[in-house]
This record gives structure tokens, C-alpha cells and sequence, in this order.
């Protein structure tokens, strides 16, 4: 069936007998984005250094999509410089690019030659492509942080609890509990962990103090963040991820913030197998798994319901399918109320 012209969530469901007989509802949410629009992303944000001398140059590339279903036409493709993980087009301004239309489904790399400001400490630098004509979906047109530290700069101060760049982080176990401080305005705090295998990793604040957290990966590029995903003003970011070196960074939500805060790090015992979906896995009640590359999640909750979390909430009683030009999960659910994925894109390695 057609779904509705309007974006909302819908229940579906089938009855019998003169409806005395009917089925459990099927919730369907629907997206603001309409058929035949071109829908244009920027992802694979990179730099080629990560740590640079005041003023020396660096290059960074992204990539620009379009993964809606109609052409886009020629666009610019801006830089910019943020002093925080986020990347808007409010932020420093530092080059542009003119690209050509894109094809639905095609790709096209872009890349700029930057000079290190000045100022020692760490920068994030990012892209945004300008909306096109027809393109209805334009929050997704900024891409993801990459981090960049800028060498002479002075750590935060003598008196910093813990350093303020990537190169200062502090060394984390898992799972460990670190009591911290935001001692002044505009501080960040950075930690690194080690992750030994694939796992679902979890950071998290707790503590009167509103925060806002970054995971980057080891070269730096910003995987997710948070500002209120934990209890009250704390963040909460839940991540799979495979083994590697990770960092987080742990600032107030606005620059005024200070105050003390615990920083919990924790991982699936689960292993592997019960962190990433794989076609033929399964997720028990109360159970998730992480969809490989990307923040999203399918989760079960206790009564057997599944919803795919995937910057919208698609949830079902019996099976979920969702396809698009990004991402595909289909999953059912069995008789005990656990879930089987039968097909997953992107899928983790064998």
C-alpha cells in the first residue's frame, strides 16, 4: 500500500470477523523526504596530517552524495573551521569548491589545500555542500568534524585536570569510572581507550555539570556525539566499534559551562557477535546491535518490539524493512520474541 502523504507515525493492522478479530498494530513512521528530490550528504571527511605546525599547510578531503532519487545540479562545496566538534555554516569560513550535478546514487570527491591558524590547540574542520533546487531534506548537508591540533599550544593550563587535544588524552581502561572537572571557561577534556576487539562501547557524564561529548577514532574524525542523551544534562553515546584507538572529549554545552562531572566507560560483554547485525543474527528482548560504520541501532525492548534507530525510529511487533540508497535492515521477528536480521547494508567484515 501507498504510504501516507504526510510525515507522521501510523499505526497498520488487519481485522477479522467484523473486526473482532484483529491482528497487533504495526507502527510505521514516515520521513519529511518526498520521491523524485535529490538529497546531497557529505561523509569521509579527512585530513592528511593531524597534527601541524602554526601555519603550515594541510589538506583536507570529503566526500559529496547524492542519495536521493533525482538529479542535483551544480552546487558549491564551502569550508569551514569550528571550535567545536559540530560543523554548521556559521562556523570560519576557509574555501570553497564548485562541483558538477550529481547523478542519483553517484559520488564525487572533493578536496581543498588549508594554513593552519595561529593559535596552538585543537581546530575541527568540516564541509557543507549548498542546498539545490528541489532538495527537501538539507540537514544532513554539513558533514562530520575532523580534528586537527595545531602544535604550541598550552595544554589547558598547569592546573588542567586533564589535556585539552588528542595528544594529551588520558588513558582510560575498560570499563573505569574518572572523576573530572571542567575548571574554566571554554575547557575540554580528552581521554583515549583501547578497544581489543569489536564491541559496543559506551561513554557517558554523570553529575549536575551539562555536558556535551565527542567519540573520534584514531585519525580523528568525529564518529558521534551527544548533549542530553544521558540522565538530566549528561551525554550518553552508545557506538559500535571494532578494535582500535578511540578519544573522547568531554566539554560543557556552551562555552560558560564549568564543573565537576564522572566519565564512565563501559562495553558489550556480549563480543562481536551481539554488537554489530549481521544477516542471520539475532537479537534477544531487551538485547541491540549496531549497524557497522554508522551510529545507528536496532534495539528490542523487553516485549519483543524492534525499532531501527537510524536518525528516525521505524518500530514493529512483527518485522522491520527499510531500504534506501544508504542503509538496508530487514529483520523478523521469531516466536520466543527474539529478532533474526535477514539483511543488512553496510554489513561488518567477516
Amino acid at each position: 500500500m501507498p504510504a501516507p502523504p504526510r510525515p507522521g507515525t501510523y499505526n497498520y493492522g488487519a481485522c477479522i470477523g467484523g473486526g473482532q478479530e484483529c491482528s497487533e498494530a504495526l507502527r510505521v513512521t514516515v520521513t519529511e523526504a518526498l520521491p523524485g528530490a535529490p538529497d546531497l550528504i557529505l561523509d569521509a571527511v579527512s585530513v592528511d596530517i593531524a597534527t601541524v605546525d602554526p601555519g603550515a599547510s594541510f589538506a583536507l578531503t570529503a566526500v559529496v552524495r547524492n542519495v536521493g532519487d533525482a538529479a542535483a545540479p551544480a552546487t558549491t562545496v564551502r569550508y569551514f573551521r569550528s571550535d567545536n566538534a559540530t560543523i554548521s555554516t556559521g562556523d570560519a569560513a576557509v574555501g570553497a569548491d564548485e562541483i558538477g550535478g550529481l547523478a542519483p546514487g553517484a559520488d564525487r570527491e572533493v578536496a581543498v589545500t588549508l594554513t593552519a591558524p595561529e593559535e596552538g590547540g585543537f581546530h575541527y574542520y568540516g564541509a557543507c555542500a549548498d542546498a539545490v533546487e528541489g532538495e527537501v531534506r538539507t540537514r544532513d548537508n554539513c558533514s562530520d568534524s575532523v580534528a586537527v591540533e595545531v602544535s604550541g599550544g598550552d595544554g589547558g593550563g598547569q592546573d588542567d585536570d586533564h589535556g585539552d587535544s588528542i595528544g594529551d588524552a588520558t588513558p582510560l581502561s575498560i570499563p573505569s569510572t574518572t572523576d573530572a572537572e571542567l575548571g574554566e571557561e571554554g575547557d575540554s577534556d580528552y581521554f583515549r581507550v583501547e578497544v581489543v576487539e569489536p564491541t559496543a562501547l559506551t561513554v557517558e557524564t554523570e553529575g549536575g555539570t551539562d555536558t556535551y561529548g565527542t567519540l573520534f577514532d584514531a585519525n580523528g574524525i568525529s564518529l558521534a556525539s551527544d548533549d542530553d542523551g544521558g540522565f538530566s544534562l549528561n551525554f550518553r553515546i552508545e557506538r559500535g566499534v571494532d578494535a582500535g584507538t578511540y578519544y573522547v572529549e568531554v566539554r560543557g554545552f556552551s562555552d560558560s559551562t564549568t564543573g565537576p562531572y564522572t566519565l564512565r566507560v563501559s562495553a558489550d560483554d556480549g563480543g562481536e557477535e551481539a554488537t554489530h547485525c549481521r544477516p542471520g543474527g539475532t537479537v534477544e528482548p531487551e538485547g541491540s546491535c549496531a549497524i557497522y560504520g554508522t551510529s545507528h541501532t536496532f534495539d528490542v525492548d523487553a516485549g519483543g518490539e524492534g525499532c531501527l534507530n537510524a536518525g528516525f525510529s521505524l518500530c514493529s511487533g512483527g518485522s522491520v524493512s527499510y531500504r534506501s540508497a544508504s542503509l538496508t535492515f530487514v529483520a523478523e521477528r521469531l516466536d520466543d520474541d527474539s529478532w533474526e536480521v535477514e539483511d543488512v547494508d553496510p554489513a561488518p567484515p567477516d
